[in-house]
């Protein structure tokens, strides 16, 4: 019998590798899309390998470091169904657990969008992960949107510097977010990078300091309002409701026929509030977690 050969992948596999990536990561064959994706995880340093019996290509795994969360490493791994349960998904993880430890990572985290197949959710478990977190997706049509109410001495403000935006948006993030079990850092490039406008960042300023934000971001006819983040002390007040009724409104004006966010499902406080304004949960997502001795 042929031996199973885990190889670094190559172009020449992608005529192969492209259709799978596609219709097991995708849901779909955008066979573009899955090229985006792979390409991604080769170019941030990375790494992606193919699975092989003989010279067919039979699975995959990739690679690649989660911005902000030092030592965690996000994975992806799919295996054809021919050939699932002869331990190419365990080669595959063992490549990657093994790939990991040797860049100093402390752990692989697998993020599964529902619906999760139970099969899935089977393999992670008999191959050491356990679930960690959360994410529950959130939809509003537009249809009709909540009244705009700012809590009194409290205004809704938006910048066009750059610089003042950013450093706002930064401190405003660690001050909402920084306790949280699964807090996910950002840095300055990383907020310049994803800002179209230093408009689209929404700030709440209370007394000439900033107390919450809400970054709206337009993709096509796709909203998008994430993350929404007030400071501890101004909790309670309202602040949240009016950034996301705001947001709402000015992503409409923009164009926008749909509006997404996402949020911890522990957060049953934020559920409650986003449904009270017309969200709908459309999805989620369960991340799972695999340490690496070092």
């Amino acid at each position: 019998m042929t031996a199973l050969r885990i190889v670094v992948f190559e172009e020449r596999y992608w005529s192969e590798v492209g259709p799978l990536y596609a219709e097991l990561q995708l849901g779909a064959s955008s066979v573009a899309g899955a090229w985006w994706d792979v390409a991604g995880y080769v170019a941030e340093d990375g790494g992606f390998w193919v699975a092989l019996w003989g010279e067919t290509v039979v699975g995959y795994a990739g690679v690649a470091a989660v911005p902000g969360l030092i030592g965690v490493w996000e994975m992806v791994v799919g295996v054809a169904v021919g050939e699932r349960l002869k331990g190419v998904g365990r080669a595959l993880v063992g490549q990657c657990r093994a790939w990991v430890g040797r860049q100093g990572g402390q752990a692989l985290s697998v993020g599964l969008n529902e619906p999760v197949g139970v099969g899935m959710e089977i393999f992670l478990t008999k191959v050491g992960f356990e679930t960690e977190h959360d994410e529950v997706w959130l939809t509003h049509d537009l249809g009709g949107l909540p009244t705009v109410r700012w809590p009194a001495g409290v205004v809704g403000r938006r910048w066009d510097d750059e610089e003042r935006v950013v450093a706002a948006f930064l401190a405003v993030y660690e001050a909402s977010f920084g306790q949280w079990p699964w807090y996910q850092p950002y840095d300055e490039d990383e907020v310049v990078a994803g800002l179209d406008e230093p408009e689209d960042i929404l700030f709440a300023v209370r007394g000439g300091e900033v107390v919450g934000m809400a970054w709206c971001q337009l993709n096509g006819k796709r909203g998008e309002i994430e993350p929404i983040g007030v400071v501890a002390a101004a909790e309670g007040l309202g602040i949240g409701r009016a950034l996301t009724a705001e947001g709402l409104r000015w992503l409409a004006e923009a164009g926008a026929q749909r509006v997404d966010l996402g949020v911890w499902l522990t957060n049953k406080r934020a559920i409650g509030l986003y449904e009270r304004l017309g969200f709908e949960r459309s999805g989620g997502r369960r991340y799972w977690r695999l340490g690496i001795e070092l």
